[in-house]
């Protein structure tokens, strides 16, 4: 097996990869996002999405090479869906240290990892088959990789000491 037969595999795996990131993300955001219209906002974009992302992948047209339209997507959406995470940190007086909770961390990864990969993903489509493309393709997104894996770590072994906003709080009327 040749490298190129290696990276049509690949393809099919970073298909059912981007499904499955994509709905553990959405969901993550719908957790850690206090805003009823961005919930509803977030909800509304994610079913069609979903279905797309299906659709992609038993796509039998495209199967073997990258598609960089749901990869570009799904990092735009995730951008969009981290300054909304950051526009409410920012609004709530309650938390001072934005940087004391682990999810804002989780949050900076993503926002540096899909910022970062963007363009490449959107370019990746057309220019696969040139060798020079696909190096510096994976320098840039293996490096964002990387990044984004050791915030996350960072992430999951600080504790929590952000102050809970009042609005957080379940309140019972």
């Amino acid at each position: 097996m040749t490298n190129r037969q290696a990276r049509e595999y690949n393809f099919l795996i970073y298909r059912i990869t981007t499904l499955f990131e994509f709905s553990f993300f959405s969901f993550l955001f719908l957790k850690i996002i206090h805003s009823k219209f961005v919930k509803t906002g977030i909800k509304v974009v994610c079913i069609p999405m979903m279905l797309y992302l299906i659709y992609d992948l038993f796509s039998l047209t495209s199967n073997n090479s990258f598609d960089s339209i749901p990869s570009g997507i799904v990092s735009l959406l995730f951008f969009i869906y981290c300054i909304f995470y950051f526009y409410e940190r920012i609004n709530d007086t309650t938390s001072p240290f934005l940087y004391n909770s682990p999810v804002f961390w989780v949050v900076v990864a993503l926002i540096i990892y899909f910022a970062g990969t963007f363009f490449p993903f959107i370019y990746a489509q057309s220019h696969m088959k040139d060798d020079q493309f696909v190096s510096d393709y994976d320098l840039i997104h293996d490096t964002l990789y990387i990044i984004k894996n050791i915030i996350f770590g960072f992430a999951m072994l600080m504790k929590d000491q952000s102050v809970k906003s009042s609005y957080s709080v379940n309140r019972k009327k």
